[in-house]
């Protein structure tokens, strides 16, 4: 799912200004890099215009840690269908400029490359140098483009400089490493992405995270991050996902499904408010709170204008929306720490997370969860992430009620790659830069590359 946020403070002690909360996603702001202290990571913002946006990383006796941003441009490339998208100024919406440095690892934390610490146990910051060697003479290809909905959306109302798209080439130029953008809606895309070594997939939704992407590049004998066929059309698919977590013994919320013609066949028991979404939705967008079984009916017809036609009205549950980041590593799956998103709002829409001028106060933070509570759902995303034989990294959604229970949601196999998105706050918070973070997913994607059988040598 694309990166969003209009706003976003992540706080290690868990404290919160508001008291809602609902479906999670990611943030997205602009940093100022410095160490961080375990204690407090912070990022906020509140206005009516777009502006850089500093996080003010705090050192343990809560002093700022100032450090100089530094700012890289996209490299050129051939025009594509992107160049002839506008790129408006959106108020409120708010990035990280390319490649910003990242902050320093934290002591002793662990990273995705297996780095060693250093004598004085702080770990060892910077990219792995086998895995820079291994990536030196490769040709990566960044696919990015307005494949779906969620990322034509996000293209159209975000300023181009704000792009994850940006954020990406910006961290492997600054490795010395040959990056290019393809877009995947051009018409030469098949014989442009025959020219590359490794294809790094940022794109999101239907025909970009649901597996056929993924087929293709197969076919091809491409190696691509992110995970598989199998995992990308079931992580896609939100009912099919329903069926794997119930599998796995994981709580789920209610569902039914709302064919297009019977939009208004719900069971009576079925309790209101519920949530109408879009089968293969993303980013809350195919997403609507519906308050009452008599708004079904006008709630699915907004959807089904919209392009999506097979929808399900799910279980409105009221507790703490929780993402959790699991990404591959020498050891194994490792799950991440959970981030915690916190609204006034209702729910996550898709309006709050563009932001602008009125939008609701939004905030990420690591939460206070008992230490059971947190192991379980530690291990309940490792095995998602093992059972759908998921690679690189992938983000589990889920809603905790108040009485501690964990509802999973979905399963996004392409998280989103700002700054200040999910996963590369919770690598941060493990002491792993966002450099380590692209390379690594390279990286693995070119140790597990398993070329078509016609192809192999």
């Amino acid at each position: 799912m694309p990166d969003s946020g209009p706003l976003a403070e992540i706080n290690r002690t868990g404290q919160s200004s508001s008291g809602k909360t609902s479906h999670t996603d990611r943030p997205e702001t602009t940093r100022q890099p410095g160490r961080p202290g375990r204690d407090s990571l912070r990022l906020s913002n509140r206005g009516d215009r777009v502006s850089p946006v500093v996080v003010v990383v705090r050192g343990p006796h809560g002093t700022p840690v100032p450090q100089a941003h530094v700012r890289a441009d996209l490299r050129a490339k051939p025009p594509s269908k992107l160049d002839r998208l506008p790129s408006p100024t959106l108020p409120g919406r708010l990035g990280r400029p390319a490649g910003c440095q990242e902050p320093e690892g934290l002591p002793g934390a662990p990273s995705a490359s297996g780095a060693p610490s250093r004598p004085d146990g702080k770990r060892q910051t910077g990219v792995n140098v086998l895995q820079a060697e291994l990536l030196r003479h490769k040709r990566i290809a960044v696919v990015y483009g307005p494949v779906s909905e969620e990322d034509s959306l996000y293209i159209r109302n975000v300023p181009r400089e704000k792009w994850s798209l940006a954020g990406i080439l910006g961290a492997l130029e600054g490795l010395g490493l040959h990056a290019e953008h393809v877009d995947p809606t051009d018409t030469d895309f098949i014989e442009r992405i025959r020219l590359f070594d490794v294809a790094f997939l940022n794109v999101h939704g239907p025909y970009g995270e649901d597996g056929r992407l993924q087929g293709l590049l197969d076919y091809l004998s491409i190696p691509y991050t992110s995970s598989g066929v199998l995992a990308g059309s079931i992580g896609m698919d939100k009912l099919a996902s329903k069926a794997v977590f119930s599998y796995l013994g994981i709580p789920v919320p209610r569902a039914v499904p709302v064919p297009r013609s019977r939009a208004a066949e719900v069971p009576g028991d079925f309790s209101f408010p519920a949530m109408l979404k879009a089968v293969d939705g993303g980013s809350s967008v195919g997403m609507a709170l519906v308050g009452a079984a008599a708004d079904l009916p006008h709630e699915a017809e907004v959807l089904n204008s919209r392009g999506f036609n097979r929808l399900f009205l799910e279980e409105y549950i009221h507790g703490r929306a929780v993402t959790v980041s699991v990404m591959a590593t020498e050891s194994g799956p490792t799950a991440l720490p959970p981030l915690e998103f916190v609204t006034e709002s209702e729910y996550y829409d898709e309006s709050t997370k563009l932001g602008g001028s009125g939008a609701p106060h939004v905030e990420y933070r690591v939460p206070d969860l008992p230490p059971h509570e947190l192991k379980d759902l530690t291990e309940k995303s490792k095995a998602v992430y093992e059972f759908l034989a998921c690679r690189g990294a992938v983000r589990i959604d889920y809603m905790i009620d108040n009485q501690g229970v964990a509802y999973a949601l979905e399963v996004n196999t392409i998280p989103g790659l700002q700054d200040q998105s999910n996963l590369p706050v919770s690598c941060r918070l493990e002491g792993i830069t966002y450099p380590e973070l692209i390379t690594s997913l390279l990286v693995n994607a070119v140790e597990n590359a398993a070329p078509a059988p016609w192809t192999a040598e």
